[in-house]
């Protein structure tokens, strides 16, 4: 009996030993590929303080992925990611806030996703701890509001991009909309809730609808009702499909609201784990036009593990899933880093993410949620 007692504690210690190392291997390789990543980056900024892309032509002026990839660097907290080269970049940012209270619309042919670049410079602001004057958060703040599909901009509740945001595109007439989507109004609800916007602003029960609009009856989400091409579960119909990429943007967005729906939340998370695929975005059928399944490999891997550290802080995820997912991740990018520390997608022409700038900052946000516990 007592030989079965020491032989069954020896057995528990192997097995916390055996959890301790699986935890362990998945966290150092995910750290070493973290701060390889972000060196490769600070590698890549430049003088200004900017991060210009070499390989997509209206991202050259840097200003998108400016604000997103030091928004990215501050989330990861990394030592080598100095005070100097963070108020670098956001020099940068703040140099170039027009009248409005955006950044994206210098060129006069070509803008920088205005609304999408205006949330990360935002968030960017509010994450420093550097000065900014409150005229300057107050138009950036203004911006991003006059930018949601409501009435004062001739939308009704009726129409199927009410209470969202898409690109800003410049001079667009009152009642009409261009195109709108779930990952525009996801990063602007983001920058609004590190905002001193009250709970009772119209602006949250609006996006609401939308949000609520483009959730299906299975929990999952499809990314737009009214610009049915920016969805990528269905090119052949383009129905409001659910699938991965956008059901995780989906969760990142009813998190931002101040009163996050469970319910809601919940459908979406027993989307997620019942359509679990860290090899490609699950509800895009492969081979099919456009190749999404393929394109969108690194967002995927990003949106995913954000939804999931969301869901986690929310009690909305089983806790065995916690270590599980974030070795599946880890597991998801083995062997894709460069030897400088860089991703890059081959097939991601049609969202950047052949540009290794914009892939590793991608790869950057997925081990960010999964390294923060």
């Amino acid at each position: 009996m007592r030989k079965a007692v020491v032989l069954w504690c020896l057995l528990v210690v192997l097995g916390v030993q055996a959890c301790l190392v699986e935890k362990n291997d998945w966290q150092s390789s995910a750290e070493l590929s973290r701060n390889k990543a972000v060196q490769y980056l600070l590698d890549q900024q430049q003088s200004d303080g900017s991060w210009r892309s070499t390989t997509h032509g209206i991202l050259k002026g840097g200003i998108p992925y400016t604000a997103y990839i030091a928004d990215a660097l501050q989330e990861s907290g990394n030592a080598s990611w100095t005070p100097k080269r963070l108020a670098q970049a956001y020099s940068f940012l703040l140099e170039r806030v027009d009248q409005q209270g955006a950044v994206g619309y210098e060129g006069s042919r070509v803008i920088e996703y205005p609304v999408y670049a205006t949330a990360y410079a935002y968030r960017v602001a509010h994450h420093t701890g550097l000065p900014t004057s409150d005229s300057t958060l107050q138009k950036m703040q203004r911006f991003l509001l006059n930018q949601q599909f409501v009435q004062t901009r001739g939308i009704e509740p009726w129409h199927e991009a009410y209470g969202a945001w898409g690109f800003g595109e410049l001079n667009l007439p009152n009642s009409e909309v261009g195109h709108v989507d779930l990952s525009h109004t996801r990063r602007v609800l983001e920058a609004l809730r590190q905002s001193d916007l009250p709970e009772d602003h119209p602006v949250w029960k609006n996006a609401s609808v939308f949000l609520d609009r483009i959730q299906n009856p299975d929990g999952g989400f499809c990314s737009s009702s009214h610009t049915l091409g920016a969805n990528k579960a269905d090119d052949q119909d383009h129905k409001c499909v659910s699938y991965a990429t956008a059901t995780a943007d989906g969760v990142l967005a009813l998190a931002s609201l101040p009163h996050p729906p469970t319910e809601s939340l919940q459908a979406a998370a027993n989307w997620l784990l019942n359509n679990e695929n860290w090899k490609a975005p699950s509800g895009i059928t492969p081979e099919r036009p456009g190749n999404w399944d393929k394109v969108l490999f690194y967002y995927h891997l990003a949106v995913r593990a954000q939804a999931y550290h969301v869901l986690e802080d929310l009690s909305l995820l089983p806790a065995k899933k916690s270590r599980k997912w974030r070795a599946e991740l880890t597991t998801a990018l083995q062997d894709r880093q460069k030897v400088d520390g860089s991703f890059s997608n081959p097939w991601g022409a049609p969202n950047k993410e052949d540009d290794p700038l914009l892939a590793t900052a991608l790869v950057i946000r997925a081990l960010n949620a999964a390294l923060e516990e």
